[in-house]
């Protein structure tokens, strides 16, 4: 799943089982789009869109929304440690 704005020629893709490519004016269409086509969502570290995108899945994880799906943090060198504390810290 990925946003129009990040495809060039989709050859770059080449080899993919599957490529959905959202429109819009912002990632939310993209975000959805990601929640309702996947069993688990597995956050490599990655820049702010990365952040964006888990906070966003931890939250309708917290809501108990119909769409959230487990989160998985994959925490390489301590990438996430703070922001796993932060996480533990607004959930008590």
């Amino acid at each position: 799943v990925i946003h129009e704005m990040f495809v060039v020629d989709e050859g770059e893709f080449e080899g993919s089982d599957h490529l959905i490519v959202c429109q819009g004016d912002d990632l939310g269409e993209r975000k959805r789009a990601l929640a309702e086509r996947c069993d688990v969502i597995i956050v490599l570290p990655g820049g702010l869109g990365t952040l964006d995108e888990m906070l966003d899945a931890a939250a309708l994880s917290q809501l108990g929304m119909p769409n959230a799906r487990p989160v998985v943090a994959v925490n390489i060198d301590g990438y996430y440690d703070f922001t796993l504390k932060q996480l533990e810290r607004a959930r008590q």
